[in-house]
This record gives C-alpha cells, sequence and structure tokens, in this order.
C-alpha cells in the first residue's frame, strides 16, 4: 500500500499528515480532531494547546473504548448465538 502525504489546518496550524488511507479517510479524521479541539477550547478558560489537544485525545480515546467495548457484546452475542443455532441443527 503506498504512504501518502497530506498537508491539513488542525486547531489553526498547519500540519503534514503520512497516511496510507485516503484523503477522504484522512479530511474527516482531521475534521473530527479539529472540530473536537475546537469545542474543548471554547469551554477553557485556558487556550494551552497541549492541554487541549490531550482533552481531545482523551475525548476519543473514550469513544474507542466505548465501541470497542460494543464490538466486544456484539460478538460475544454472535457467538452465543452461533452456538444455538448449531445446537439446534444438530441432529
Amino acid at each position: 500500500m503506498s504512504v501518502n502525504k497530506f498537508f491539513f489546518n488542525i486547531f489553526n496550524e498547519k500540519y503534514q499528515v503520512v497516511s496510507d488511507k485516503s484523503e477522504d479517510a484522512v479530511s474527516r479524521a482531521v475534521s473530527k480532531v479539529d472540530t473536537l479541539m475546537k469545542d474543548i477550547s471554547s469551554k477553557l478558560e485556558s487556550k494551552d494547546k497541549g492541554r487541549v489537544a490531550i482533552l481531545a485525545a482523551l475525548s476519543l480515546a473514550e469513544e474507542l473504548v466505548e465501541l470497542e467495548e460494543l464490538i466486544d457484546s456484539d460478538n460475544q452475542g454472535a457467538s452465543s448465538l452461533a452456538s444455538m443455532i448449531e445446537k439446534e441443527l444438530q441432529p
């Protein structure tokens, strides 16, 4: 897979992003981070970019953990359902 370089503005700073993903995929991720950082910044008295970045990373990590837990739960449910189906299909 080829590696591409893209340039984006995140939180009013220009960044070069290197990724093997499509420009559209990277652009969506950049937009999510930029929007989140601006939203967090608007709610803080301190506009320290490092602090805003850490809080944005924590927010995204929380979303990731929730999604991982949902996937695990769905996988467990699917495995349980598959086992029930196999038992019913056995002669």
